[in-house]
């Protein structure tokens, strides 16, 4: 970024944010609202997927940078019904039906 001292102030003088520093709050300011937005789009996208493939917060967490424990509060801030899974059918079952 190339940041450089240029001086020095007197005791009187009030501080004044350079504009090298205010453009690099804002880019800042930015950034965490795209980090914000990503986030919320990732959560909604989580409880779309929780609610259509009736997965366990579990096994969705596994593809995730959260824990079973995160998964399963956003799925409760959107209301997705739960302790639903899966059925999984093992092969013993499938030969007891033959």
């Amino acid at each position: 970024m190339g940041l450089r001292y240029h001086g020095t102030m007197n005791e009187t003088e009030k501080y004044q944010p350079t504009g090298q520093l205010l453009a690099a709050l804002n880019e800042w300011r930015v950034a965490v609202k795209a980090e914000e937005h990503a986030r919320e789009q990732l959560r909604a996208a989580v409880a779309w997927d929780l609610r259509a493939y009736q997965v366990s917060n579990s096994e969705m967490a596994e593809h995730l940078p959260w824990t079973a424990e995160t998964v399963r509060t956003i799925a409760n801030e959107h209301e997705v019904p739960g302790g639903r899974r899966r059925k999984l059918r093992t092969v013993k079952s499938k030969l007891k039906e033959v």
